[in-house]
């Protein structure tokens, strides 16, 4: 374990987070792999959350409070990113957690083994406000090896924790995403399908543009920097994932999936995904509109693309 220069960086944007603070870091205490460092990034917390921090800073040197005002969760992963010392990195939410104990170790055994790797993921599965494990996360519960606990989700749990009667436009919001897209993916949940990895996950992606579960992918801090688009000051936005879906994809940085659970999120009316509604239904057409271009881009020049290490230098077997 080495303080100094650790081997991955954990970010994690906190904001008011006493209630979930506890349970995510012991997840990260309780991973068999050790040599990261924790950098919480508190954005102006004003319940008991810094408190704790420091108390936690205080026992264990890996975790690693940053106060700094931010104007948003996106803006404070960046002011955690900028702290960050680990070669690998990996995003949490503060409400999230890891399902297996074993989930970075293996992440990091798998990117230390393949210099060609740039980005490991793996199956999310849902959680209740309450901490209730409601099963994988429907997108991509057909990639899930194995038979667990929980492994056919409850659709009628999930529906519930997106209706907050408190505010009645959930309802409206939820029934706003049945579309056929969700409602194929819903389906695809009750059979099993084979990932793709590397250059077959990226035809996959081109065909399909399936995105990463960002809660639980660990990768090259080089190529996130590179690829994630910054946070303009000012706008307060929660970050343009897709567009780093689409960068680090049609760059030609590869992935592989272990198709295990992973981690945990939890699903509520209030989070980021709901507030952030219209920003991320805009990014979500300007992503597949994108991908379109990009789809129509390779197939009329195919000698223009090329498959890259995580160091970005092109691989001689593409």
């Amino acid at each position: 374990m080495n303080t100094q220069n650790p081997k991955l960086s954990i970010v994690v944007p906190a904001l008011n987070a006493e209630r979930y603070l506890d349970a995510t870091i012991q997840t990260v205490l309780d991973q068999t792999f050790q040599d990261w460092e924790m950098v919480i990034a508190d954005g102006g917390s004003k319940d008991r959350t810094r408190e704790m921090l420091s108390a936690y800073a205080a026992g264990d040197p890996r975790i690693r409070p940053v106060f700094k005002p931010d104007e948003s969760p996106f803006h404070g992963i960046w002011n955690g990113v900028a702290e960050a010392r680990g070669d690998y990195l990996c995003i949490l939410a503060i409400s999230d957690g890891y399902l297996d104990r074993e989930w970075l170790a293996k992440c990091v055994a798998a990117l230390d083994t393949d210099p060609e790797l740039s980005i490991v993921w793996g199956i999310p599965f849902d959680m209740s406000e309450a901490g209730e494990i409601l099963g994988p996360a429907y997108v991509y519960a057909h990639f899930l090896e194995g038979d667990f606990p929980g492994r056919r989700p409850s659709v009628l749990k999930k529906i519930l924790t997106k209706i907050d009667l408190r505010h009645p436009s959930s309802i409206f919001t939820l029934f706003g995403k049945v579309n056929r897209a969700n409602v194929a993916a819903a389906r695809q949940m009750l059979g099993h399908v084979t990932v793709s990895q590397k250059r077959d996950w990226f035809r996959y992606w081109l065909r399909t543009g399936t995105i990463f579960p960002d809660g639980n992918t660990v990768l090259s801090r080089r190529v996130f920097l590179e690829c994630m688009p910054p946070y303009r000051m000012g706008t307060r936005e929660p970050g343009d994932w897709m567009g780093f879906y689409f960068n680090l994809n049609s760059k030609g940085y590869l992935a592989r999936c272990l198709p295990t659970p992973a981690n945990s999120g939890r699903i509520n009316a209030g989070q980021v995904s709901e507030v952030w509604k219209k920003y991320n239904d805009d990014n979500r057409r300007e992503y597949f509109t994108k991908l379109a271009a990009f789809r129509r881009q390779t197939a009329e020049r195919p000698g223009s693309f090329h498959f890259v290490d995580r160091d970005g230098n092109a691989l001689l077997n593409q």
